[in-house]
């Protein structure tokens, strides 16, 4: 399950670039996740809860 509060990407932050989107996930971020939990193993993720918001895109 994907939990997220917001979606943010660069094209947003140049356009307001006085806000901070305190608790939005990077879109980049959020795709990065998607793909390392296709390949994790099941077993290691079962009940896991995984903070993205605030997580610089890799």
């Amino acid at each position: 399950m994907l939990v997220v509060k917001a979606l943010v990407d660069e094209g947003l932050r140049r356009r307001n670039p006085e806000r901070s989107f305190p608790g939005a996930t990077d879109v980049e971020e959020l795709a990065a996740a998607v793909v390392r939990l296709f390949k994790a193993p099941a077993d290691e993720l079962n009940g896991a809860r995984l903070r993205l918001a605030g997580q610089p895109p890799q």
